[in-house]
């Protein structure tokens, strides 16, 4: 396996992804690892704070680390920041605070421009809590340019994993 370290981006001070940057005063700092084949895993223990009920993680936070380590996934294996175009969550039992959980994520196809993953949370008593399909789509200079006002220097590292035009490969 393969430290986050090598997640592109991750260690500029201006980065401040909820999910995993690890200067987020309250994000979830998700520290996904290469597994090969297209694949990563994450393992993370989700606090109290982020309860819906007693006890249990909020859905949407829990929502939010799977999408987020389906978006690494892609950017781990095929250096391209993606955004989110399609998610579907099915929950299979609840997510308990406290408690380490595993979360797999696996490229299943790639076109020019897109991409599908799927994804699962495993509890630690081994059984499988969340299941997940995204659609994610590369993220473009155009899209950049229209989404955000950012000065110049980040724009460029951002653009470094973008593919540069709709017709382009990934």
């Amino acid at each position: 396996m393969t430290a986050a370290d090598d997640l592109p981006l991750r260690d500029e001070p201006w980065y401040h992804c909820f999910g995993c940057s690890p200067r987020h005063p309250f994000g979830l700092r998700l520290d996904p690892r290469r597994t090969g084949d297209d694949a990563v895993t994450d393992t993370v223990t989700f606090s109290l704070d982020l309860c819906s009920y007693p006890g249990v993680v909020h859905g949407g936070i829990v929502t939010t680390a799977v999408d987020d380590t389906m978006a690494n996934a892609i950017l781990l294996e095929h250096g391209v920041l993606v955004v989110s175009s399609g998610l579907r969550v099915r929950f299979l039992a609840p997510v308990m605070a406290a408690r380490p959980y595993v979360i797999n994520a696996r490229i299943t196809e790639a076109w020019p421009g897109g991409y599908r993953v799927t994804s699962e949370v495993i509890a630690p008593s081994g059984d499988e809590v969340l299941v997940a399909y995204g659609t994610f789509a590369a993220l473009r200079p155009d899209h950049l340019a229209r989404m955000t006002n950012i000065d110049d220097g980040i724009a460029a590292q951002l653009r470094c994993h973008m593919v540069q035009s709709e017709s382009s490969g990934t």
